[in-house]
């Protein structure tokens, strides 16, 4: 079964477990809103104003293996309760995961920036885009470890060559007021969530990286499986914005996140077999087990010759606000 994101946005809001159900109630007047199957959820977001929860529920929701996010004005995620033990081979699998040599996580690497290179090309040539060959050229070149950073120059190529004809002085900043970068935080977020789960659940520890390794990043393996996908979410971004979905202010609407939290459960082509993307994820986090383990060598990447990219850009138009 699959579950949804789901976000918790309005203020004033008091969360509680209530019989296998998230209760969500207000907290002023005390009156019940809604009672969500906990079996409905794969993550939670919190961004409303004075949101309450109960101690019981987050241990339930760890327990099952729901993330819960919290996120900031930018929509960028700024703190995260996981589970850290719901999976009956962690143990062995963490220390396979911790002892991974270096040779390996660079070996790694080379492949997720050149499968994210892969897809930017892919998405740019379905957009006829006159930088669709610089990008390409880098793929053939990527290293091992990226030691040239080709995926950053790629970065610049991919930006100009997907927002160029309708936004020509964009620029990828995580920060920004604009509503394009805050569409892509959020995006983001929701996918990094997805992984996150995925990961806990294959009994792999999110916090020990491949490449990613800030040290206020608390789920860098979450952002190494994850670059790939990305270019998923900057599909359904370019359109929003070329519908004129996204304002020009610091928001975004419901159509918007609607549109957004639809990305991960957009069917793909993976193995011969099509499938949601959130369940796909299952699939790439147990090959990197295997990788671990010592019983496979390469992650499980979709074709890209088989991504539908009209598929990610079907916008939700049931609601406007």
């Amino acid at each position: 079964m699959i579950g949804k994101i789901l976000e918790i946005a309005n203020n004033n809001r008091f969360l509680s477990l209530k019989r296998g159900c998230m209760n969500i109630s207000d907290s002023k007047t005390k009156q019940s809103i809604a009672d969500i199957p906990l079996d409905d959820i794969d993550g939670i977001i919190l961004s409303g104003h004075g949101l309450w929860h109960s101690t019981n529920l987050l241990a339930k929701l760890a327990h099952l293996g729901i993330t819960v996010v919290i996120i900031d004005s930018h929509y960028k995620p700024i703190a995260i309760v996981i589970g850290i033990s719901n999976n009956t081979l962690q143990g062995q699998r963490i220390i396979a995961q911790h002892d991974a040599n270096l040779s390996m996580n660079k070996r790694l690497w080379q492949e997720i920036v050149q499968t994210k290179l892969l897809f930017q090309t892919s998405l740019l040539a379905y957009h006829k885009s006159d930088k669709t060959n610089q990008v390409k050229l880098l793929i053939k070149n990527v290293k091992s470890g990226d030691p040239s950073n080709l995926e950053a120059q790629g970065a610049r190529y991919y930006w100009q060559g997907l927002m160029q004809k309708i936004y020509p002085d964009f620029k990828r900043e995580q920060d920004s007021n604009d509503s394009i970068n805050i569409a892509l935080n959020y995006g983001y977020t929701i996918l990094r969530t997805a992984v996150a789960k995925n990961i806990l659940a294959a009994g792999l520890h999110a916090g020990w990286g491949i490449h990613h390794c800030h040290p206020n990043n608390t789920m860098p393996l979450a952002d190494d499986l994850m670059e790939p996908f990305r270019a998923f979410v900057d599909a359904k971004v370019y359109a929003l914005s070329k519908g004129g979905y996204l304002n020009d202010n610091d928001t975004i609407n419901n159509i918007a996140k609607k549109s957004l939290a639809d990305v991960i459960y957009t069917d793909i082509l993976i193995l011969g077999e099509t499938k949601p993307l959130i369940n796909y994820l299952q699939t790439l986090a147990q090959s990197l087990v295997r990788i671990y383990m010592n019983e496979g060598k390469i992650l499980a990447f979709p074709e890209v010759k088989k991504i539908h990219w009209e598929d990610f850009e079907e916008i939700h138009r049931n609601e406007k606000s």
